[in-house]
């Protein structure tokens, strides 16, 4: 309502109407006086020559009037003629008559020729007047759109303002967060220098109690003399193993042992280190060759050493071991097992001797062990091992080795050297464990007679 007031408001000031207001005037002012001064004369020439007696009176009244009458060019042409010619009253007359018929027809076109003009104007007019409304609503319509849009930019900027003060706490927050972080970073670096001091003086213990077990262990010099070919497959999860091999030589026997105590690493090092010198006290020093004699013995000694009870049994240490006595003379092998099977290979065929079922420890079960005598000739392959190869997971399905595949595997290839076993055998125990890891130690040991 406001836009429409202010546009009345120009309007009626506008040099449009002020134009046609003009033009009306002048067109009013041309035809009305002219015409309606015609009419006039007209009428009073006739009233008065009506009323006259006698043509001559009539005649000079007719003169006198035409000589005060002050017409334009055209009339007093007109008169002119009249006075000339008209003394008939008559034809006077009717001359009057069709002078005035033909001045109103010649008014009548000037006024049609000037309302056409006045038609035109007012429609020129209207169209402007169209043109000026139509630019006004456009103007008041981006206006309007500018506004909103400035509306929406404040709006938009208020958003942005408070976006930016939450952009700012967070800000903050993360820069709290990062001094927080940097101050457990610096702690956590001086835990893992810590740990890393510790970690380094670990493996130095390690690594020196790998050297002394190495020392422990028996000198191979001894297998090389006496046998054709053989192999020891040692591979500990750590540096400390807790499988071990012992041999030595009384009479006429050499006595091999492959044994697995119980844990790997430094538990399973301690215990097969006091294994080796309790062997060495029961074989070299008691002469003691008989194999289920020797394991019986070193059962003893080893729980009286560990002073294991029935009632901890629960923690219990052992050794899961097999001995064999090798008499080359009589070619006669002697075995007895706690746990631990003995197989030989003769003629591409596997010979699997089966252990006792109970370990060198405190046990619910504590029968004295059993030996086995087994002939023998050359070329044949003994196989002594514990059970981290068998137990090792991979695979596709990630299982255990097993027993039977192992058999499989050494009777594929005893017919190689012993090294070639020894590396056949390393192989295929790496294609299974792929990238998991070493669940337990891995000894295994080929002798050829």
């Amino acid at each position: 309502m406001k836009m429409f007031a202010s546009l009345k408001t120009k309007l009626l000031f506008s040099p449009w109407l002020v134009l046609f207001m003009t033009l009306a005037s002048h067109v009013n002012a041309s035809f009305t006086p002219r015409f309606t001064q015609d009419s006039v004369l007209f009428d009073k020439y006739s009233d008065s020559i009506t009323s006259m007696d006698n043509q001559a009176n009539k005649i000079s009244y007719h003169k006198n009037i035409f000589r005060k009458l002050e017409p334009s060019d055209n009339i007093e042409f007109k008169n002119k003629i009249l006075y000339n010619h008209a003394l008939d009253f008559n034809k006077m007359g009717k001359f009057i008559k069709s002078s005035r018929v033909i001045n109103q027809a010649e008014e009548l076109k000037k006024q049609k020729k000037l309302k056409n003009i006045l038609i035109i104007c007012i429609v020129v007019i209207i169209l402007m007047t169209i043109l000026t409304l139509r630019n006004r609503f456009l103007k008041v319509k981006k206006n309007k759109l500018l506004q909103e849009q400035n509306k929406k930019i404040t709006r938009q900027n208020i958003q942005l303002k408070k976006a930016h003060n939450e952009l700012q706490k967070k800000k903050q927050e993360v820069e709290q967060n990062r001094n927080k972080i940097e101050k457990q970073k610096d702690k956590l670096q001086e835990q893992f220098n810590i740990i890393q001091s510790k970690n380094w003086e670990m493996s130095n213990s390690f690594e020196y109690a790998g050297h002394i077990q190495s020392a422990i262990l028996p000198d191979r010099e001894l297998l090389i003399k006496y046998f054709e070919d053989y192999f020891i497959l040692l591979r500990p999860t750590n540096i400390v193993s807790g499988d071990f091999y012992w041999f030595s030589k009384i009479s006429d026997k050499i006595l091999i042992t492959v044994a697995d105590c119980t844990g790997h690493g430094v538990a399973g090092g301690l215990l097969s280190m006091l294994g080796i010198s309790y062997l060495n006290e029961i074989v070299n020093i008691k002469k003691i060759t008989s194999p289920e004699t020797i394991l019986d013995e070193l059962r003893a000694t080893l729980i009286n050493a560990l002073k294991q009870e029935k009632a901890n049994k629960s923690y219990l240490s052992g050794i899961d071991m097999a001995v064999v006595s090798i008499n080359k003379d009589k070619n006669i092998v002697e075995y007895a097992g706690a746990n631990n099977p003995l197989y030989i290979v003769r003629e591409n065929e596997l010979h699997e001797y089966v252990a006792d079922k109970m370990p060198i420890a405190y046990y619910d079960k504590m029968a004295s062990f059993n030996k086995q005598i087994i002939p023998v000739k050359e070329g044949d392959q003994i196989y002594l091992f514990s059970d981290g190869y068998t137990d090792q997971f991979g695979g596709k399905n990630q299982k255990k080795f097993k027993f039977k595949p192992f058999r499989k595997l050494i009777v594929e290839n005893n017919r190689k050297t012993m090294e070639e076993q020894k590396t056949a055998l390393n192989q295929t125990f790496e294609i299974w464990k792929g990238n998991l890891v070493q669940v337990d130690d891995v000894l295994v040991m080929g002798i050829k007679l």
